[in-house]
């Protein structure tokens, strides 16, 4: 009886000391991880709708029965991928650029679609994928053991097999229920959707120089899961409590990347917090194994969601301002007149100047067989993508006030051939008339219809043209300025002994125009 006692003893600590060894391999936890997505990111399926013909660019989505089943996370400059995801050598993708988001059920694109890719029912994909970080701390020094990285794929991995959902974890093409390894080679005709080579080795960095693989998937309850490795020798190699980090992915330009799901079949788009959560959760785990053993295992969760769509609206402006204000203008002080005697377009301004404002251009008493110049400044600025343009022209010639009919004509400039449109020297004094010369402040002599020291000029003059017909250029620009332009209109006049005294009085028009 005594020997059945201590039998039954040395049974219960055996049985004891095998739970306790159990329990210790197979269910260690390492004592942190962490996985962090370079973007979180849902990746983008809906399905073409009907009512668009061929040769159009607006696209509509079916809004019913697909992974996504809105604009929702598709965004302007995507590139979108239609067609075909039918097997694995069935895949005709043809990429166009989003160009505009009408609203929740359609989108325009840059270019139109193609007569096969306007199917109702085929495919409209924007990938998305993300370098994932991952962080962990082992509990167990192992000799010449690997660590695991898993996460959720599709529940089929096989090459040309899709699952019950249709998907396969390793075709390019997002799916519903795992991040998707990529395609081994582009797919599609004239397309590369998403990576275009699966994630291999070359884009895994293991820590400590460790040797990078990607082994076959690892089922887990009804679960698959990618497996990446990262192998090590020699004893002890990592020191137990410190943090490691495996990075699986590259930057596209020079390797692939895991791409992030779609919307799970549960998913609510734009959901509220009393609606249901938009954001989809998957497992991961990170595990330390000796051999094909594992040790130690722990799991996480990453979440993946829709990009936050941020709008606002520019309003598009042009603004132009006329007035006799010196280099010196700041916005905070406003800057100073322009003085008599300053030099403005190569030429010291008159007495005139004095009493110039930005909605006068006053002469004052001149004098004959002499110039005399005043200046006011132009300021232009818009938010037009192509630019502006300033044009100016007479309505009405200096004309004088008696009623008589008597004008100060334009001028001719010295050679006689200057116009509205045709610049020429006007440097003498007795080739009598009114004209204008320009000169740069601010955005570059290009800005400017012409300059008064074009072609070595002293000072280049042209006329105002007369009525609409004969507007000129006086500033333009074809793409949109950087700071406001700046120029000095510089107005001159010289008339003879013969001229009839009296007040004479002209109209110029100035019209700014952007092009949005």
């Amino acid at each position: 009886m005594k020997s059945f006692k201590i039998l039954l003893l040395f049974l219960f600590l055996g049985t004891f000391l095998n739970w306790i060894t159990t329990t210790d391999i197979n269910a260690g936890n390492l004592l942190t991880i962490k996985n962090q997505l370079s973007s979180s990111q849902l990746s983008y399926f809906a399905r073409m709708g009907t009512g668009v013909s061929s040769a159009q660019s607006l696209v509509k989505i079916n809004t019913t029965a697909n992974p996504s089943r809105s604009t929702s996370n598709l965004f302007i400059g995507d590139t979108v991928s239609i067609g075909s995801t039918n097997g694995s050598g069935d895949k005709l993708l043809t990429n166009y650029a989003v160009s505009n988001i009408g609203n929740t059920s359609d989108f325009s694109l840059t270019t139109s679609l193609s007569g096969q890719n306007n199917v109702a029912g085929q495919a409209i994909i924007a990938s998305h994928s993300a370098i994932h970080t991952v962080t962990f701390t082992p509990v167990t020094a192992i000799s010449a053991g690997k660590f695991q990285f898993l996460i959720k794929t599709a529940n089929n991995f096989a090459v040309g097999i899709t699952d019950t959902n249709g998907e396969n974890g390793r075709d390019g093409i997002p799916d519903q229920t795992g991040f998707d390894m990529g395609a081994n080679s582009p797919v599609g005709t004239g397309s590369s959707l998403g990576l275009g080579s699966n994630v291999d080795a070359t884009d895994i960095t293991c820590p400590l120089s460790g040797i990078a693989s990607v082994g076959t998937t690892v089922t887990i309850g009804s679960n698959i899961f990618h497996n990446i490795e990262c192998s090590y020798s020699g004893v002890n190699a990592f020191g137990v409590g410190n943090s490691y980090t495996i990075i699986i992915g590259r930057d596209l330009a020079t390797g692939s990347q895991l791409i992030n799901p779609a919307p799970a079949a549960n998913h609510t788009e734009g959901a509220t917090e009393t609606s249901g959560s938009p954001t989809d959760i998957y497992s991961y785990y990170v595990r330390h194994l000796n051999g094909s053993t594992v040790i130690d295992s722990t799991q996480g969760k990453v979440a993946v969601i829709e990009a936050v769509r941020v709008t606002a609206t520019v309003d598009p402006i042009l603004t132009l301002i006329i007035d006799n204000l010196g280099q010196g203008y700041t916005a905070n002080t406003g800057g100073t007149p322009i003085a008599v005697g300053e030099t403005r377009c190569g030429v010291a301004v008159s007495s005139g100047q004095a009493t110039t404002t930005g909605t006068a251009a006053t002469f004052g008493s001149i004098g004959i067989d002499t110039f005399n110049t005043i200046a006011q400044r132009l300021s232009l600025v818009t938010n037009a993508a192509n630019g502006y343009a300033l044009t100016a022209f007479q309505d009405r010639y200096m004309t004088i006030s008696t009623g008589t009919g008597v004008t100060i004509p334009p001028t001719v400039c010295n050679g006689g051939n200057c116009t509205s449109t045709v610049g020429e020297n006007w440097t003498t004094s007795t080739r009598y008339g009114f004209g204008y010369s320009l000169e740069n402040i601010v955005g570059g002599t290009n800005i400017m219809g012409f300059n008064y020291l074009d072609t070595g000029d002293t000072f280049r003059a042209r006329q105002f043209g007369f009525g609409t017909n004969n507007m000129a250029t006086v500033m333009s620009r074809n793409s949109t300025p950087s700071q406001t332009d700046r120029a000095y209109v510089c107005y001159r006049l010289t008339v003879g002994p013969a001229q009839p005294a009296g007040d004479y009085e002209g109209r110029i028009i100035y019209t700014a125009t952007a092009t949005f």
